[in-house]
């Protein structure tokens, strides 16, 4: 059974999280879960869980690295260049 947590964020933060949560069909309490349940057990460095976080800070729509494996369980999709320049064309 889940259990019931509140937190207090900065309105545009929080702004910023619904949009996130809609674009990927969540909840914000879903976006929050999915972070904390990544956080230690990705197998990525530090660095990558940095990346993983500003990412969703920024809202960014994936972050773009050579090594998409490291990033399998950041909040954001990782892409690869090649893929990159495939979407943005």
């Amino acid at each position: 059974m889940k259990k019931r947590a509140t937190i207090t964020i900065d309105p545009e933060v929080h702004a910023r999280a619904r949009r996130l949560a809609r674009q990927r069909k969540t909840t914000v309490s879903g976006l929050i879960e999915s972070l904390l349940a990544s956080e230690g057990r990705s197998g990525g460095s530090l660095v990558e869980e940095m990346l993983g976080s500003a990412a969703l800070a920024w809202d960014a729509d994936w972050i773009v690295t050579r090594n998409t494996a490291d990033y399998k369980a950041s909040p954001v999709p990782a892409i690869t260049p090649e893929q990159f320049l495939r979407r943005s064309a």
